[in-house]
């Protein structure tokens, strides 16, 4: 599993992102394709975030929103390999420029 940290700095605290590749088992019936938390130093977990993933190259963008653990999940099939760009926002915070993942 490759995972990559992404510190985004945010009003009142940090915000983390965690973002990287989830291989979930079989018996699962949605498999996720790009996953992380959003998590703020004061706050804690994060719900209702919302989550923008937009591939390079590409003028679609796909969201989901953090749920109550702060965890969010991008399914196979709406992410398919290859570099995207994430962006959060999030009411009350000021959030930092998007940053780059790859999905394999």
């Amino acid at each position: 599993m490759k995972n990559s940290w992404l510190r985004i700095p945010v009003a009142g605290g940090a915000l983390l992102l965690l973002a990287g590749m989830l291989q979930v088992a079989q018996a699962a019936p949605v498999r996720a394709a790009l996953s992380g938390e959003v998590t703020s130093t004061s706050a804690g977990p994060m719900e209702g975030v919302i989550v923008n993933a937009t591939r390079t190259g590409s003028t679609i963008t796909i969201s989901v929103v953090s749920n109550r653990a702060g965890h969010y999940s991008f399914p196979v099939s709406e992410v398919g390999p290859g570099r995207y760009h994430l962006q959060i926002r999030a009411i009350g915070y000021a959030l930092a420029a998007p940053s780059e993942v790859m999905v394999q």
